[in-house]
């Protein structure tokens, strides 16, 4: 029998199944993605995360860590590691009907998944009293303790980062030994509402912080500005603006720009007042528009180009991940080839199953720039300017239409988008 049940094997439950495992705690991770299992069974896994496959193969083959398609008759503890769509207050709750203990025993839930604020205590509170016939921290015990991970470095951050936790008293209690037994700092909260506005409003906040430095780089490039010139003065002798990001093309990925949407469920109810409660909804808002602000100067760049390369389609390069979920690039490449565009996509984190999944067309490897007059370069990774100087004919100059903005490749003080950028001097000189 395990000792905790990890109900979601994806990017969340693996890595804490394969954490905990990692430090000696019994562990059964359960998903309903039979090839997903089948590979974790074998030791397997196609994620792309620091670390995770040395320890996966580790914990399956000592026996700590068992996947499954089924949930157990039974287990002292729960983490419900399924995501919340926004919207959809009821999918998240089938799942609680699998819950039980062992030998007549309470079993301790903990909701691990990103959730609205008032969520547990209005959703998952009344379908566990239902279920158990009793209260909270008597029939069942219950925590809030949210995910907080950076995609790239989870394995790192679980052991060093603390467990926000929610809850009444005898769950917290279940809930801090179980999280000691794993090896996981934790500080406690005195509700769940408490780590539910913690986690939601960090996310919420990071975007709102990607979003003022994206926001500055649209007008420096309606205005014909250089946005490193204009940080530079900005914060020359005035640190209260010292946390302004480099500009980028938009926020990506699966987790902030949702997160904003899942703050934003249940707060006219709560807070009564729209101008309060839409605030996070405009900046998820603000956030589309200027990835659509991208979109529409990228095709302008590229209307007439003939081939068009494009390199880093997962939603972020550093740390690297193979997460293409919300990515900006993928976004992109898709809009290009709805317009006719001849794009060919090279990821070297992505497996090429999944680009082909997303309908994507990939650049034969090695690559060589010949034959493409645009480049696109989509994340952050900065290992990009290596590939493409490799890819560089041996003697031929090579001038393309370049997107650029992370700004991997072009000069301090150049735009990102240029129309006709010797990229082959370049690469050739500073590489």
């Amino acid at each position: 029998m395990p000792e905790v049940v990890v109900v979601g094997a994806g990017y969340v439950g693996l890595t804490l199944a394969v954490h905990m495992a990692s430090s000696g705690v019994s562990v059964l991770a359960v998903d309903i993605d039979e090839r997903k299992i089948d590979e974790l069974r074998r030791g397997e896994t196609a994620m792309f995360e620091n670390g995770i496959r040395d320890a996966l193969r580790r914990c399956v083959t000592a026996g700590r860590l068992r996947v499954s398609t089924v949930c157990p008759a039974g287990a002292p503890a729960w983490i419900i590691a399924i995501s919340y769509f926004p919207g959809d207050t009821d999918g998240f709750l089938a799942v609680l009907d699998q819950v039980q203990g062992v030998g007549g025993e309470p079993p301790m839930v903990m909701i691990r998944g990103t959730v609205p604020v008032g969520y547990t205590r209005s959703y998952v509170k009344p379908v566990l009293e239902k279920r158990f016939g009793g209260e909270v921290d008597e029939a069942f015990f219950l925590v809030n303790a949210p995910e907080r991970t950076l995609s790239g470095a989870a394995l790192e951050e679980l052991a060093r980062l603390p467990q926000l936790v929610g809850g009444p008293p005898r769950s917290l209690d279940r809930a801090l030994a179980l999280f000691r037994a794993a090896r996981m700092p934790c500080l406690t909260l005195p509700s769940f509402e408490a780590t539910e506005i913690a986690k939601t409003f960090t996310n919420f906040a990071r975007l709102v912080q990607f979003n003022l430095a994206n926001f500055l780089g649209v007008l420096c490039h309606e205005w014909n500005l250089s946005e490193e010139r204009v940080i530079e003065a900005i914060t020359a002798e005035y640190p209260r603006l010292g946390f302004l990001s480099a500009p980028g093309p938009g926020v990506g990925g699966f987790c902030l720009p949702k997160d904003c949407l899942v703050l934003h469920d249940g707060l006219h109810a709560s807070l009564g007042r729209p101008g309060l409660a839409d605030y996070p909804a405009q900046q998820y808002a603000l956030n589309d528009e200027i990835i659509q602000f991208q979109e529409r100067h990228v095709l302008e760049l590229v209307a007439d180009a003939r081939r068009v390369l494009a390199v880093g389609v997962a939603f972020k390069g550093l740390p690297q991940t193979d997460d293409t979920r919300g990515s900006v690039g993928v976004r992109i490449v898709q809009i290009l080839m709805k317009a006719g565009a001849d794009v060919l996509v090279h990821d070297r984190t992505v497996s090429p199953r999944v680009l082909q999944a997303l309908g994507l067309s990939l650049a034969h490897t090695p690559l060589d720039l010949r034959g493409f007059d645009a480049v696109l370069l989509l994340n952050n990774d900065p290992e990009y300017r290596r590939i493409l100087a490799a890819a560089l004919p041996e003697h031929d100059d090579v001038r393309v239409r370049l997107y650029d903005p992370w700004r991997t490749v072009v000069r301090p003080g150049e735009r990102v988008f240029q129309r006709d950028y010797p990229l082959g001097t370049l690469l050739r000189e500073t590489t």
